[in-house]
């Protein structure tokens, strides 16, 4: 390799690798996915470094059907996109069907939702707080979310304004 192509790419690519994500509207992460479900997760399988699928157990379907209340989920992990691994408590997963019969992300790092709560009725998720991949979720309808001031997650001292949003308002959102 050339000196100048090595150089470029100790310049440039550490760049890429930080980037951030683009916003995407909740219209679109809502209408590019063929399921929205509350999940648990049942088992993980890593298939290589950052590829893997998880089966999980759909305990409420929001949008779309679905024959069967298991199916396989497919993910890589990287920067801009996460696994699917804590399997303590509910998932919120938004999900489009690929040509192998499993599922994945409907839209890369803001389709994989963990809910926390102690039971189903109470679920909530603190989008900013939680995950900053899913504070670029925008457009997000005011019924099932509410502003509060929470903790800063990454270490610093502080709060942060975020949406809290309730499974409970979502769940009578998609029912309307």
């Amino acid at each position: 390799m050339s000196t100048r192509l090595i150089i470029f790419l100790f310049l440039f690519y550490p760049a890429a690798l930080y980037a951030k994500i683009g916003p995407v509207t909740w219209e679109s992460l809502v209408d590019g996915s063929e399921i929205v479900a509350l999940v648990k997760i049942k088992n993980i399988e890593v298939v290589d470094d950052g590829h893997g699928t998880t089966k999980v157990i759909i305990v409420d379907l929001l949008k779309g059907s679905q024959s069967s209340n298991e199916i396989n989920v497919s993910w890589h992990l990287s920067t801009v996109s996460s696994a699917l691994y804590d399997i303590h408590g509910y998932h919120l997963l938004f999900l489009k069907k690929t040509e192998d019969g499993k599922y994945k992300q409907s839209v890369i790092g803001r389709s994989f939702w963990k809910l926390y709560g102690r039971n189903r009725e109470n679920l909530t998720i603190s989008l900013e707080a939680k995950d900053p991949r899913l504070s670029t979720i925008i457009e997000l309808p005011s019924e099932f979310y509410k502003i509060e001031s929470v903790p800063v997650r990454n270490g610093t001292i502080g709060y942060i304004d975020s949406r809290i949003v309730s499974y409970k308002k979502l769940k009578k959102y998609f029912n309307q």
